[in-house]
């Protein structure tokens, strides 16, 4: 998984703290990945680190990826 997979990337003027999350959950699923986890523990894992992960099939047969993930505001303050 990339950040070009998810619209933020489209963004031309990216707040750093938010891409560094979002850089950081990438990582955390590319490895989850690579470890070859059931859907279950998969996600159970992810549940961790505060965040989930699906996607939506959508009419024209690309599939639209959702990462919700929550995050200290303690970070945005910095």
């Amino acid at each position: 998984m990339k950040l070009e997979h998810f619209e933020f990337s489209l963004t031309k003027n990216k707040n750093p703290i938010f891409l560094r999350v979002l850089l950081n959950y990438i990582s955390i699923i590319n490895i989850f990945l690579g470890q070859n986890l059931s859907q279950v523990e998969f996600h159970e894992a992810l549940l961790n680190f505060c965040a989930k992960f699906t996607y939506e099939k959508t009419k024209d047969g690309f599939l639209k990826l959702v990462l919700m993930a929550r995050t200290s505001i303690e970070i945005y303050n910095l």
